[in-house]
């Protein structure tokens, strides 16, 4: 990605943690997506799970949508998130324990092979 892409996407993320408000749509759509992923991580066959979240936006700037402060205080769940966003990749940091930010791009993700036992991407193959 050229870095007017990446800029774009720091200072949309820079807008939005100034003006976003919550709204229902938001707080709807952020319970559908926490049933569906319990759902799905409930068919895990791990003792121990290692846990990639793509996209952070909803993590650090629409947080009514977070996905994995849910799975924070598991012990079972080694949480990482990753997202091309500087600014993204640092409100999430503030706002989310026990879990490795890593700013990145998930056309090469920065993991050994076969280190990862659940991918969640919510909303990053849309764009």
């Amino acid at each position: 990605m050229k870095n007017s892409g990446l800029e774009i996407w720091d200072k949309n993320a820079s807008k939005s943690l100034k003006s976003y408000p919550p709204n229902w749509f938001s707080y709807y759509v952020g319970n559908s997506y926490k049933i569906a992923t319990r759902i799905g991580l409930k068919y895990s066959i791990s003792d121990k799970i290692c846990l990639l979240k793509t996209d952070l936006w909803n993590e650090s700037i629409e947080y009514q949508r977070d996905i994995l402060s849910e799975y924070q205080k598991c012990r079972n769940f080694s949480l990482n998130g990753i997202d091309i966003s500087r600014v993204v990749c640092s409100a999430a940091r503030t706002k989310i324990e026990n879990t490795n930010i890593i700013q990145g791009d998930i056309r090469k993700l920065p993991f050994k092979k076969n280190s990862l036992d659940i991918i969640l991407d919510l909303s990053t193959l849309d764009h």
